[in-house]
């Protein structure tokens, strides 16, 4: 029997995890002048920027008015409510905007579609994503209108669902650069929890 999907694919991203994540990539670009989280939910990226860049602006968007209050809890300077791509479709970007997050995996195309076209020219939309974003024969066009720039593989698999070990899917690090037309290239491997001897990872 297949499990019941989540509200508006809400799956948490584990703190540790974001901010092992915001650490390598504050290790790989320049200080950003703003860092913006799509889909916010449990602010975890907000958390982990608010910790890397303490001086630095962060917003949460969300569709869920519920989560307002949360994010600015978490320590978000700003938020919307309402969907990711419509707001990116109305709202102009500043240079050294950050996009950071988890995105809904059914709707991750879109949501980066949506960020790389908001972008100014050579800032970063950064993703966690399942490796199997690389695949299917309908995101051809994508990948050849929008290489990454970096690839960072996974290790642990995450756990987004409470009660469960881990994930039997493969997760990564996807990160664009608006107006990167090379190869991407593949980052080793972040180990951002530590192993348990004897345990596949």
């Amino acid at each position: 029997m297949a499990t019941e999907r989540a509200v508006n694919d809400f799956y948490p991203t584990q703190p540790e995890l974001a901010l092992a994540i915001t650490k390598l990539v504050a290790s790989l670009i320049p200080m950003p002048g703003i860092v913006i989280e799509p889909s916010a939910g449990t602010e975890a990226f907000i958390k982990a920027a608010k910790q890397v860049w303490p001086t630095i602006p962060a917003c949460g968007v969300d569709v869920d008015s519920a989560m307002q209050q949360p994010i600015l809890a978490a320590g978000a300077d700003g938020v919307y409510i309402g969907d990711w791509v419509e707001a990116m479709a109305s709202h102009t970007l500043e240079p050294g905007t950050l996009i950071l997050g988890n995105p809904p995996f059914s709707l991750a195309e879109l949501h980066i579609r949506a960020g790389i076209d908001a972008l100014p020219k050579d800032d970063f939309n950064v993703a966690l994503l399942r490796m199997s974003f690389l695949g299917s024969q309908e995101r051809v066009p994508f990948w050849a209108a929008n290489p990454a720039r970096y690839f960072i593989p996974l290790v642990p698999r995450p756990k987004f669902i409470p009660g469960k070990s881990g994930d039997n899917s493969e997760y990564a690090v996807f990160m664009w650069q608006k107006g990167f037309k090379g190869t991407t290239q593949l980052l080793p491997t972040l180990v951002w929890r530590a192993l348990k001897k004897g345990k596949a990872a």
